[in-house]
């Protein structure tokens, strides 16, 4: 039985997906065997049910009186409460992975929406399954209506900043004004978004640390995106000169320095700008175009060091009082 139930409504189903590429196959049979299986499980634990009723083995866990009623829990209220949650968890893979996943090709949608429907699917029904398995668990359910409502609202008010970050979750997953892939400058922090989840985001530093930021300060703290529109970025590297040497030299040997330095784009042109003139000399600004935007710390460094070479060769000196 439960082979056919799990060749039936999983692999078959499943198996009419798209053709996966090799890279993504073992995952997938991956998930596709944990589903399987979990149809076993379930298929077991409800013979169990059926046996311990029908060998009269269905022995009373838990009773007590309450408001004059006796709250009573037998053994096979909590294999079926068992089994109402691992119904979800098998109904929840298989809307995400094969009623939505065609819906999701045939429109070509986004990854990022993609993963904000499924989180969706995925907390609204494990919130239906657990208000049903706690109802086989407690047969009335009024018994604990006055305390629920006092718990939610404690909880409630303890967990603002926890709601706050959801919602705020659920807005980047859909304004799409963030996205996985994207490199953002926060809290004096450059670094990659990994991954967006509905109370906290990953971010990969420079440094190879993982930052988790709270998706409410994504949302309401003003936060710089590198790489919203394309991931060209300008870096401008400032440099001060004595005026005694003349502008047209001084450009050339800072165009010049950045020509063995990889990772800089021939479009958008390079420039040199004289931005002001000082008592202290000429204040120049060298502008470059890299899309290596988590690369950017180093090249900048490669093209001062480049200039300082450059410029001691020719026995120009640069003015450190900037």
């Amino acid at each position: 039985m439960d082979w056919l139930i799990s060749h039936v409504l999983i692999k078959s189903k499943y198996r009419k997906r798209e053709n996966l590429t090799d890279a993504k196959r073992t995952g997938h049979h991956t998930t596709e065997y944990k589903a399987t299986k979990l149809v076993r499980y379930i298929v077991y634990l409800y013979l169990g049910q059926l046996m311990l009723q029908r060998l009269d083995l269905d022995f009373i866990l838990f009773q007590r009186e309450i408001k004059e009623e006796y709250f009573t829990v037998h053994i096979s209220d909590i294999i079926v409460a068992i089994m109402i949650m691992m119904i979800a968890k098998v109904l929840v893979w298989f809307i995400t992975q094969v009623t939505l996943y065609r819906m999701y090709k045939s429109k070509n949608m986004d990854t990022g929406i993609q993963l904000a429907i499924n989180q969706l699917v995925m907390y609204v029904i494990y919130v239906f399954a657990f208000v049903f398995a706690l109802d086989r668990i407690v047969s009335d359910m009024s018994i604990f209506y006055g305390g629920a409502a006092a718990l939610l609202v404690g909880v409630g008010l303890g967990l603002q900043r926890t709601f706050n970050d959801f919602f705020s979750g659920l807005v980047l997953l859909f304004e799409r004004t963030i996205t996985v892939g994207d490199v953002l400058q926060y809290n004096g922090q450059s670094g990659k978004i990994t991954k967006i989840g509905l109370r906290a985001s990953f971010m990969e530093t420079q440094n190879n640390a993982l930052m988790l930021i709270p998706n409410s300060e994504l949302v309401n703290q003003p936060v710089i995106n590198w790489s919203h529109r394309d991931n060209v970025i300008r870096l401008e590297i400032p440099i001060v000169i004595t005026s005694d040497v003349a502008p047209k030299k001084i450009q050339e040997l800072l165009l010049s320095a950045i020509a063995p330095i990889d990772n800089i784009l021939p479009e958008p042109h390079a420039y040199v700008s004289l931005t002001e003139i000082t008592d202290l000399g000429l204040k120049y600004s060298l502008n470059v175009y890299t899309n290596q935007v988590m690369m950017a710390e180093d090249i900048k460094s490669s093209i001062r060091i480049n200039i300082i070479d450059r410029f001691r060769a020719e026995k120009i000196s640069l003015s450190y009082q900037q």
